[in-house]
């Protein structure tokens, strides 16, 4: 029993409930903030005091509030988009779309140091979550072949069908294949020959590297790119996948890649959704409507406090040993228009104890 006699004794906890200002004049909706841990009031104050010197003595004969700050440090556990974007002091996370397909893109190479993958427009937009790297060359021409027929992972075997390619896909030679047409995206990528043969009508090509899985039926829909006058980077000795997720290769300091343009051939992964905002847009406090839920006895007894606030960043305690959390600090704010300027208090839920 929380309620004895004219007492209510508290056991606690706290939800937060949130809704922004309108931003450009679109109005925004009501956030639920997830876990928190109970938001308690901080109340500064500023009092006058009148005091009587009258006989030598100061006696106080009144006081007066000039000004109170109420303040709630409010110490969230949900991380999502929405909630970081109050961090960063952003507007509210907006749609980021990668399509998933094929590119190549000119990049700067530094022999012996990371290369991190961008896009080809103008501002060379960084990229993530790259599916495959097919491949790194020096921008010179390559010949391409359609011929393409099966992949089998077991075996690292590669079949062309209906052609002689010995003399192009020979022993310690490179070859690109490219995304269009595979079921399994990260079969593009690039190979280096062990051997090759045509016993009959195809060309059988057995690589060093180990395909991500079997192929069929890709004559006509896949293109192959082997060298002519330009170059295929070996994808062992030369350079080196750091991270698809984090869209990085390394360029080896044994390789033959010197310092200077190598073009880089990727295939990127679909991404949909609200996964980015821009930190600091706001440029100001993120103001708006707040509820403040104090919940007791499984939530059968509830109080809320109403208001506007302004939201601040405080701090963070992002951690590999504990769950991670980050603070805001909420100022409630009067809002001279209403009829009650700083808000209210409601206890809507429950039982009111007795009155004394």
């Amino acid at each position: 029993m929380s309620v004895v006699g004219h007492q209510d004794f508290w056991v606690v906890g706290s939800r937060m409930y949130f809704k922004r200002d309108a931003i450009g004049g679109t109005a925004q909706p009501w956030m639920d903030l997830g876990v928190i841990e109970t938001a308690n009031p901080n109340f500064e104050t500023e009092k006058l005091t009148l005091q009587d010197s009258d006989g030598g003595l100061k006696r106080i004969v009144d006081e007066a509030v000039a000004s109170i700050d109420e303040t709630y440090d409010i110490v969230c556990s949900n991380l999502n988009m929405e909630n970081l974007s109050l961090l960063f002091l952003a507007d509210r996370p907006e749609s980021f779309v990668q399509t998933a397909e094929e590119d190549y893109v000119v990049h700067a190479a530094v022999k012996g140091y990371l290369l991190k993958i961008h896009d080809d427009d103008a501002d060379s937009t960084l990229l993530f979550n790259m599916t495959s790297i097919i491949g790194v060359t020096d921008g010179g021409s390559l010949t391409e072949v359609t011929t393409l027929g099966t992949i089998v992972k077991a075996t690292k075997t590669l079949t062309f069908i209906g052609v002689d390619l010995t003399a192009p896909l020979a022993a310690g030679k490179k070859f690109m294949v490219h995304a269009d047409g595979l079921a399994d995206k990260a079969n593009a990528r690039s190979y280096t020959i062990v051997s090759s043969s045509f016993p009959a009508a195809d060309t059988i090509v057995v690589v060093e590297q180990s395909p991500s899985s079997d192929e069929t039926g890709l004559t006509g829909t896949t293109r192959v790119s082997y060298e002519n006058a330009g170059k295929i980077y070996d994808p062992t000795d030369d350079w080196e996948v750091v991270s698809l997720d984090r869209g990085f290769i390394r360029i080896l300091s044994t390789g033959a890649i010197a310092t200077g343009s190598v073009t880089v051939y990727f295939y990127k992964t679909a991404l949909t959704g609200s996964r980015q905002f821009n930190p600091q847009e706001s440029q100001d406090e993120v103001k708006g409507e707040v509820l403040i839920f104090w919940g007791r006895d499984i939530n059968s007894r509830q109080t809320v406090r109403q208001g506007r606030v302004s939201l601040t960043p405080n701090t963070t305690a992002l951690s590999a040993d504990d769950f991670s959390s980050m603070t805001l600090s909420a100022r409630i704010i009067n809002d001279l228009t209403a009829d009650t300027p700083a808000g209210r208090v409601v206890f809507f839920k429950g039982d009111l104890p007795a009155t004394s």
